[in-house]
């Protein structure tokens, strides 16, 4: 997780891009993993909800 402009969150992932409306892809820009393959933004700590709280379950069943 990175800290873009505007005091929002870069939130990188290792799943597909189906497992959620909120994932855009990860760009080469980025300075990650090559294995986070999405990417979401939180807007702030509202957007931390259940939907969230699954896709990291399942990026950590992913190992």
């Amino acid at each position: 997780m990175r800290p873009p402009k505007g005091g929002r969150a870069l939130l990188g992932l290792k799943l597909e891009l189906e497992a959620s409306g909120r994932l855009g892809a990860a760009t080469r820009k980025e300075s990650w993993s090559e294995r986070l393959t999405a990417v979401g933004e939180l807007g702030d700590a509202a957007a931390v909800d259940g939907e969230i709280a699954r896709m990291f379950r399942a990026t950590a069943e992913r190992g």
